[in-house]
């Protein structure tokens, strides 16, 4: 069949030749009677025949004949075009068929092209080295992305059947891979303590480090130390009042396994939990368990409205929920593990309640006490009135909060 030459489409990149001959193209005009059909897709996409097609343009013919195939794909027009070229007329050159080998790797690969090209498998190779390469060095590119992503879950305590399932490799190749990678950072951390360590049990801060601000938020340097002088790299930390997160992100700067929850998480790394429902079924047994509680009526209403905030609680209940949560502490914590809190003492009504003192009986009576370490107020915390009141009842006031380490 015949159609104007002018729905002929020819489009480069679908077709193998990168240039003509001019001489044959001449040759085709002075005899286009003569010449067979050129081979188009279903959308008039030139497939086969070139040098007849441009014949047909230079002799400004207003038809020409074609045969239609039923293809419309550009990569079957492509693939179609390059087995006709390879079969009859003027041969593809070596040069044409390693750069269409190099074009069409990633799509065909190897075997594919061999049978496209009529070439052997040793060319294939030779002429596709390079992009082979690039594609080895791509492919353990995106594994140690993957595995990079997978050695941060495990350190945010997810279990290798749940990173298998996110990412898709294998428990086996991901316990080696993090064996591997906990050697090479306990070679790259050695013994450097943090640069805010404290050698005596006066820890005093003048500000903190950490950038992000919450309700009763304490100096990010209190957890640095307290993990560096009881926990070792990889060590699982839970802390079930994370507030602002401070331990979490401490733990990553660490290289410490870490799990946060709290009643009120203000990020989506920090769970939903209420501590004073008991821990959550799907912790971790940890080594180290820190606990910044709401410094009883202080931060009243500041946290949330819920009955079992202990910052809403009576004093009695408060005492109650803290012994819950210790006796259940020693349930769930790694035999040697340690347990830290930091508390403050509060004043309501004119009365004067120093909590650490009563901590300090709960915590006694579940594990061995470690140290205690006063951890003062860069200012002070009392109001005007309170020093006056104390001043004329003889009440001593503390600047300070208290930090207890006990050992299970």
């Amino acid at each position: 069949m015949k159609i104007p030459i002018d729905q002929v489409i020819y489009r480069a990149d679908l077709y193998p030749r990168a240039g003509y001959d001019e001489n044959t193209v001449n040759s085709y005009a002075l005899n286009l009677p003569e010449l067979p059909p050129i081979i188009i897709s279903e959308n008039h996409i030139l497939v086969d025949g070139r040098h007849r097609w441009m014949a047909f343009k230079i002799a400004q013919a207003e038809e020409i004949e074609v045969e239609i195939i039923p293809i419309t794909e550009d990569i079957d027009i492509l693939k179609e075009a390059i087995r006709r070229n390879s079969s009859h007329g003027k041969q593809l050159t070596i040069d044409e068929k390693k750069e269409l080998s190099n074009r069409l790797y990633s799509t065909l690969g190897i075997k594919e092209l061999i049978e496209l090209l009529q070439v052997s498998q040793d060319s294939i190779y030779r002429w596709t080295k390079n992009l082979r390469q690039k594609e080895r060095e791509a492919e353990k590119a995106e594994e140690a992305k993957m595995m990079e992503k997978a050695f941060d879950l495990w350190m945010a305590c997810h279990s290798y059947d749940e990173i298998s399932e996110q990412i898709g490799i294998s428990k086996g190749k991901i316990s080696d891979s993090f064996t591997e990678t906990q050697k090479r950072i306990r070679e790259q951390i050695g013994e450097n303590p943090p640069e805010s360590l404290k050698v005596f049990n006066l820890w005093q801060f003048q500000k903190s480090n950490d950038k992000l601000k919450y309700p009763g938020q304490i100096p990010s340097q209190i957890i640095e130390n307290l993990l560096w002088y009881y926990t070792e790299p990889f060590d699982v930390v839970y802390d079930p009042f994370a507030g602002g997160g401070s331990t979490l992100r401490v733990c990553k700067q660490m290289d410490r396994r870490w799990q946060a929850s709290d009643i009120n998480p203000i990020s989506d790394e920090i769970k939903k939990h209420d501590i004073t429902t008991g821990f959550p079924d799907w912790i971790v047994k940890p080594n180290f368990i820190f606990l910044d509680p709401p410094y009883w009526d202080m931060k009243e209403g500041d946290y949330s409205d819920d009955e079992t905030n202990l910052a809403n609680m009576s004093l009695e209940r408060f005492y109650e929920s803290i012994d819950k949560l210790a006796k259940e502490a020693k349930k769930v914590l790694k035999d040697g593990g340690h347990i830290a809190w930091i508390i403050s003492a509060s004043q309501k009504d004119g009365v004067y309640y120093d909590h650490a003192i009563e901590f300090f009986k709960i915590f006694d009576k579940y594990f061995t006490p470690v140290i205690r370490i006063d951890c003062p107020y860069t200012t002070q915390i009392a109001s005007g009135a309170t020093v006056a009141s104390a001043k004329k009842k003889k009440l001593i006031l503390k600047q300070t909060r208290d930090i207890a380490v006990f050992k299970k």
